[in-house]
């Protein structure tokens, strides 16, 4: 908080340079804040264990589409939605399959040229959940490298910290399940990347 006092003390100075200065605090600031919280965030999803309820498969797919959809209208994306799934019901935590989905379409909108595609699977032993987009793709460092917690390509964005395919990561193994990232290509052509994440339900 006090550097928040001091920002708004050299706000309010005449000199334009130290207007400049205060500027450039501000940001550095707010990338701090940005970082505290998800350390705190980090901290208590490490810890979440999976409730498992039984769900209405029809629901979760209706709730699913409402949350991608609204993100892909966000940023001026087409969606392609896509329901595989038989079963009228499984056992699952809701709230983790959703928070997966939001991560990894907010990475997905944020890499595509213009379109996401959202695809719902079952196996015999879960819920697959594949989030496609047509961007460029991942690079080799980041297929490697992408899962681990603080890892960004982002050089210099104060909003990214590189933890949601880490927290994606988690969620899914505290459903028992994993996490797959790949790259597409059609005709040895790059077309864009694909993240999969399996929960067990059975």
């Amino acid at each position: 908080m006090r550097l928040k006092g001091y920002d708004e003390m050299l706000k309010d100075s005449g000199n334009e340079r130290t207007k400049g200065i205060a500027d450039t605090m501000e940001k550095h600031i707010m990338r701090m804040e940005h970082y505290v919280d998800s350390m705190g965030n980090l901290r208590r999803l490490e810890d979440l264990k999976p409730k498992r309820e039984k769900i209405s498969m029809k629901e979760l797919a209706s709730v699913l589409y409402d949350s991608v959809s609204m993100e892909c209208r966000a940023h001026k994306k087409m969606l392609f939605f896509k329901n595989h799934t038989q079963s009228k019901e499984l056992m699952a935590d809701r709230d983790s399959i959703l928070q997966v989905a939001n991560n990894l379409t907010v990475n997905a909108v944020r890499y595509a040229e213009s379109a996401v595609t959202c695809c719902m699977e079952e196996t015999e032993e879960g819920l697959l959940l594949k989030i496609t987009d047509d961007g460029k793709g991942f690079s080799e460092e980041g297929l490697r490298q992408a899962t681990n917690p603080y890892f960004t390509e982002e050089k210099g964005n104060g909003k990214h910290f590189g933890i949601g395919l880490y927290l994606c990561r988690m969620l899914c193994g505290h459903h028992g399940g994993w996490l797959k990232i790949e790259n597409l290509f059609q005709e040895n052509i790059p077309s864009g990347a694909q993240i999969t994440a399996f929960f067990r339900c059975r």
